[in-house]
């Protein structure tokens, strides 16, 4: 139990028996794990608090990733108005943790700090911070393809909303984004509804050549937040934008919508549907047309009819709910997922959709060791294979298989299904992504760049994609530009800070801007990555004593990783002699560990570091790829 104290941290007023807080007339509700998160900050004001600490003190007893608790630290950053690289309320300690620096006030009629009723478990274990809970932290981004063939699932919904980018050109005629409608219901109760239907909406238009359609990553990031129009459509650069909201009473269902025009706030169409639940599976078709006739274009028509879609009103709705869990992605909400969607295929079991949300579940519960690999795999395949079966036309349904093939050692199916997916879903900001993805497995920078510039567009407040995009100017050579959509990159997500830090400096140092990049190196914290960029700043700025220290440090670590690093420092001082003896040291340190994959890797990423390109001219470059 929160209790009914109420105090304030900084400007705003917090109520935690309401989940609520308010500065003014500005009124926030918040989720109950980050109602949990900011009490813990101000029970502990001025404390570091490790991760651990934090994941286990609000989620106790459940298991969760990093991800969960990085996605509600940035989530409360961003409803206080916070930013990491210059807050005024939570401050990022490299290595530690995190503590609240903004200043606690408790009511005067509770003045007492104790009797802010934090869970007991909360206080049970804060008490024994002292005995050493605390963990590092290492952030790195994450190529899109990668994640996606291993099997890592991309956040679309849940994740941090911070200050973003804005667009600086035009936006296209026929440009698009359909916003998370409101739940209008009594009860507050239906959101899972509101936002199936609105998706649902952004999947039947998305399908249509003539329209760009925002991505539901950047769409649905403005979820909860009063933005007006202008201020949306600015920032996702579009020329129309789609509300409304979803009323549910009974057995009944009201949804209200508009098409609005960014350019001066008109409104070009509206409309009030009023069905039974059981007769409102084709709502989103319905809305879709409007929207299509409105803007005098014609939507797709399905050629082929498949059995894959359920006229089941039962199982569509178990089918959203498990969808919004699965999305959402709180501790606890993939196990949810799970027995929405099997309730869907207890009712339709020839509900495409709901079969390849299932494998998805699967995969998770896998990756997070909820489930064991050899049953979980079984499941997995046989969810796919019955997708497969009902819906082949779907580009989801495809890259599932792909992942699940590539996971498993069937590299020729993965591509027949990537292929696939790509003649399906050339309008799909992740079907860009990897074909921008293969383009830069196959050496081809600037085609990955291109293909990621499309995505990007698609999905402009989606952090991935952006990081994704800066990756490849990277390594194509565009350095200055890969610095700023890096930045904009963090921007969407804080918590990237320490990646960024070093992505900024190794492409300033590529530049020869030394002294920019010392500032960025000075920040990280003590380890490989700051000696690499020490020594490599300072040799070029003259300081060779420092340089060489940095270097000592970095040779009596014996890794491959760290012989790789002396290569390239060498590299880039111009002692092509010395890069080279130390990439023949960590080939033999790789070689030593006796795992394929692991030595497929450093070659494969030693084949495209900018820092190792002067080598290519050289003969003994072969040797070392041989």
């Amino acid at each position: 139990m929160k209790g009914n104290t109420n105090f304030t941290v900084g400007k705003w007023a917090v109520k935690p028996d309401r989940d609520q807080i308010s500065c003014g007339n500005d009124h926030t509700s918040l989720r109950p794990q980050v109602m949990d998160l900011l009490l813990l900050f101000s029970k502990n004001a001025g404390e570091v608090i490790s991760l651990e600490d934090i994941s286990r003190s609000v989620w106790e007893g459940k298991v969760v990733t990093s991800s969960s608790v990085y996605g509600s630290l940035n989530e409360l950053r961003q409803v206080l108005g916070d930013e990491a690289h210059n807050p005024e309320y939570i401050e990022t300690i490299p290595k530690k943790g995190y503590r609240l620096i903004a200043p606690v006030n408790f009511s005067i009629e509770n003045s007492d700090r104790a009797a802010l009723e934090l869970p007991q478990h909360s206080r049970t274990f804060l008490n024994s911070r002292s005995r050493g809970f605390s963990i590092a932290i290492s952030l790195v981004t994450a190529s899109l393809l990668v994640a996606l063939l291993l099997g890592y699932d991309i956040p679309m919904g849940g994740g941090p909303r911070t200050k973003v980018p804005e667009a600086s050109t035009r936006p296209p005629e026929h440009s698009i984004a359909v916003l998370p409608f409101v739940d209008m219901s009594p009860n507050s109760d239906q959101q899972y509804l509101a936002d199936g239907i609105a998706e649902e909406i952004l999947n039947e238009l998305v399908r249509n050549e003539q329209l760009t359609v925002i991505g539901r990553t950047s769409s649905f990031s403005f979820k909860g937040q009063n933005s007006d129009i202008a201020t949306i459509a600015k920032k996702l650069n579009v020329a129309l934008v789609l509300e409304g909201s979803v009323r549910k009473f009974g057995e009944r269902i009201r949804v209200t919508t508009q098409l609005i025009d960014t350019t001066d706030s008109s409104h070009l169409w509206s409309e009030t549907y009023d069905r039974l639940l059981g007769n409102a599976l084709n709502l989103e078709s319905d809305i879709a047309s409007s929207v299509a006739e409105a803007l005098r274009i014609e939507l797709v028509a399905d050629s082929v009819t498949f059995t894959g879609d359920t006229i089941n009103a039962k199982a569509f709705e178990r089918y959203l709910q498990g969808k919004f869990f699965f999305d959402r992605r709180s501790p606890g909400d993939v196990e949810k997922a799970g027995h929405y969607f099997q309730s869907a295929l207890d009712e339709d079991p020839s509900f495409a959709r709901a079969w390849i949300g299932m494998a998805g579940v699967y995969k998770l519960l896998m990756y997070e060791e909820i489930m064991d690999v050899k049953t979980g795999a079984a499941l997995e395949e046989h969810a796919i294979k019955r997708a497969l079966s009902l819906r082949p036309d779907l580009p989801d349904v495809q890259i599932r298989a792909a992942g699940y093939h590539s996971r498993h050692g069937n590299p020729a199916a993965a591509r027949l299904h990537l292929q696939r997916a790509t003649e399906l879903g050339q309008n799909s900001a992740l079907v860009l992504s990897i074909l921008a993805g293969r383009a830069a497995f196959e050496g081809r920078w600037d085609d990955a760049v291109s293909l990621q510039r499309r995505a990007v567009a698609l999905e402009p407040l989606g952090f991935v994609y952006r990081s994704n995009l800066a990756g490849y100017l990277f390594h194509a050579g565009h350095y200055a530009e890969a610095i700023v959509r890096k930045t904009e990159a963090l921007e969407l997500n804080p918590s990237d800070e320490e990646a960024s830090r070093v992505f900024i400096a190794y492409a300033l140092i590529l530049q020869n801007k030394f002294e920019p990049a010392l500032t960025q190196i000075q920040q990280l914290p003590e380890g490989e990555e700051r000696d690499q960029g020490l020594a490599m700043v300072y040799s070029a700025l003259g300081f060779e004593a420092e340089a060489d220290a940095a270097i000592q440090r970095l040779a009596n670590i014996p890794l491959t990783s760290t012989a790789t690093r002396l290569a390239k420092i060498y590299a880039q001082q111009g002692d092509f002699d010395e890069s080279f003896r130390w990439l023949r040291t960590a080939r033999e340190r790789a070689q030593a560990d006796r795992q394929p994959k692991q030595m497929q890797a450093w070659l494969k990423n030693l084949k495209t570091c900018p820092f190792f390109r002067p080598l290519h001219s050289e003969l003994r470059w072969n040797d070392v790829l041989a």
